[in-house]
């Protein structure tokens, strides 16, 4: 197989978000021929990074003049309460230690975070004990700040390319094949490669991500051999779907205690909750934090909400009625938060004194995926991995703005580990017969009939299947339904046929969504417990005997999955 074109690189760094800038800058610091290849057309078009919908950047981190009485030591607590033991407390020292650094890094590229009379702006981010998240309110300012610092530091950027599996040779990784939406194969040589493709959000039905976000990087190292973990455990929050559609819901204006009822006018939370905890017990704890944890009674408020939706009492948008008519017009004004989000609404012309929002569960960012060690290398020596991709900073909940933190430290981490291991490599070999494989499997979904109507169907279903079983309320009937059902999808994949003109990367994505969704699932299966995000209806409570975690990996065509403890 001939490509149609060659890329060679020291460093390739796959993804166009954070954490793929961070490890851009990084690497270019230590060796030329850096490469940022992008699914998107620009740099800031895609990725949970840039989230349209998003009013903007949370980042954790204890600056030492800022500190008061929060502490490193306080912040890696922090974070082990919330992992309930999932977490590696190697790389969570590491993201509290480094977060500092990283930060007064983000301001010398330019990026400045909010102030208040002269004052860093901090607020308490979900599941800490401290407001040490510093805010970014002005997304716009994050891109052209991100576009600026890539510029200056030379570093190659090549858009509208999905690259579609990882290449090995002799049990290391020296490169990936990539594809363009006109069907045209690009062969990248690379010494050392960063995956940060992000999260698997789309997976879902209703999620908080771009159209980009179908997990392809998890697909890929996981089809290379390299260990996943955690894929049980990821967030789930409040969105609104109407009138804004995929926009995040202001959390805090729950503590006013709003009303939510169904289509039926009936305020249902009351039939959820135990005989010991109140509606307003309930709504006080959800307005908190953002992220569904089955830790706190906020748990009952997102299991209504979704039980009545999956009863057919929601609404034709898949959501609840929620009346902010009464709520106090200082909420406002009470935060950079607050203020983008009225703004929000006030641009649509809606008036929470007459009109009724509609609310949903929308599946975000994810704890778990890919394994890195203590220089983001995974176990395939050569792939490197930064950003939501990737697992272990993290476990069963994580603390609100620790995403970004953990972008911009394993970011760096990956960039600086892969420039030494290109600088060691003299020369990289290609297996012709795996690209040959590769490139056939490619030809053979190109044909002149397409299929672009049933890939459309196929992709809804597996998004249906996941929202439905895998979010929120989970058991064991829900969880057997979508594993069977999507395993059923994952067959059908052979039998697609796109045309060049047709829906190619929605195929490959396809591909890459049902092989992750069924791996999910079946982890969700085992852990039969309660523990963080991670909530089963038949076992509701915290086990101790499942206090390890699942990891996950292919190897000679058999996927194995076992428990164990991170290092």
């Amino acid at each position: 197989m001939s490509p149609d074109w060659t890329i060679k690189a020291n460093v390739l760094i796959i993804g166009g978000g954070a954490a793929a800038v961070r490890a851009a800058l990084e690497a270019s610091q230590a060796v030329d021929n850096v490469v940022l290849v992008l699914k998107g057309n620009d740099l800031g078009s895609g990725g949970s990074t840039f989230y349209p919908l998003s009013p903007g950047w949370g980042i954790q981190a204890v600056l030492e003049l800022q500190a008061n009485e929060d502490s490193l030591e306080k912040h890696y607590g922090d974070i082990m309460v919330a992992a309930q033991g999932m977490c590696s407390p190697t790389l969570a020292r590491i993201l509290v230690e480094e977060a500092p650094k990283r930060v007064l890094e983000l301001e010398s590229y330019g990026l400045g975070f909010d102030k208040r009379d002269g004052q860093y702006v901090r607020v308490r981010g979900c599941f800490s004990t401290h407001p040490r998240c510093f805010q970014v309110s002005r997304v716009r300012k994050i891109v052209s700040t991100m576009r600026e610092a890539v510029k200056k530091a030379n570093i190659k950027i090549i858009p509208g390319i999905m690259v579609i599996d990882i290449l090995t040779y002799d049990g290391e990784c020296v490169g990936a094949l990539g594809i363009t939406r006109n069907a045209e194969k690009v062969l990248f040589e690379s010494k050392s490669i960063v995956l940060a493709t992000g999260g698997m959000g789309n997976i879902f039905k209703i999620n908080m991500n771009t159209p980009d976000i179908t997990a392809d990087g998890q697909a890929m190292a996981f089809r290379a051999g390299v260990k996943l973990a955690n894929l049980e455990f990821f967030q789930i929050g409040l969105g609104i779907v109407y009138p804004l559609k995929n926009a995040l819901f202001l959390d805090r204006i729950l503590r006013y205690h709003p009303p939510v009822f169904n289509t039926k006018k009936e305020r249902y939370l009351s039939r959820y909750l135990p005989q010991e905890v109140s509606e307003v017990e309930c709504l006080d704890s959800r307005s908190t934090h953002y992220p569904f944890t089955s830790r706190f009674v906020s748990k009952y408020f997102d299991i209504a909400l979704f039980e009545e939706i999956l009863a057919s009492r929601g609404t034709e948008n898949s959501g609840v009625y929620i009346d902010l008519a009464k709520i106090p017009d200082k909420v406002r004004s009470e935060s950079a938060l607050a203020r983008i989000w009225y703004q929000w609404l006030d641009k649509l012309g809606f008036i929470p004194e007459r009109d009724l929002m509609e609310i949903s569960l929308f599946a975000h960012a994810f704890n778990g995926g890919v394994c890195i060690n203590e220089r983001a290398e995974t176990n395939l020596p050569g792939l490197f991995a930064a950003g939501e991709i990737a697992t272990g900073p993290h476990g069963a909940d994580r603390l609100g703005g620790n995403m970004q933190t953990a972008c911009q430290v394993f970011g760096a981490r990956a960039g600086k580990f892969a420039a030494e291991r290109s600088k060691k490599r003299a020369s990289i070999r290609i297996d012709k017969s795996q690209l040959k494989n590769l490139s056939d499997k490619i030809d053979r979904l190109i044909k002149n009939k397409d299929s672009t109507a049933t890939l459309e169907i196929l992709i809804n279903r597996v998004q249906a299947l996941m929202w439905e079983n895998v979010l929120v309320d989970r058991d064991e009937r829900g969880l057997n339904k979508a594993i069977q059902e999507v395993q059923q999808l994952e067959k059908i994949y052979s039998d697609l046929k796109v045309n060049i003109s047709g829906r190619l990367w929605s195929a490959l994505a396809f591909k890459n969504m049902t092989g992750m969704a069924s791996l999910i699932a079946t982890t969700a299966k085992m852990r039969r417990e309660s523990r963080g995000s991670h909530h089963r209806r038949d076992y509701p409570n915290k086990d101790d005997s499942f206090n390890r975690t699942i990891f996950v990996q292919r190897n000679r065509g058999k996927t194995t999955y076992w428990f164990d403890k991170f290092k």
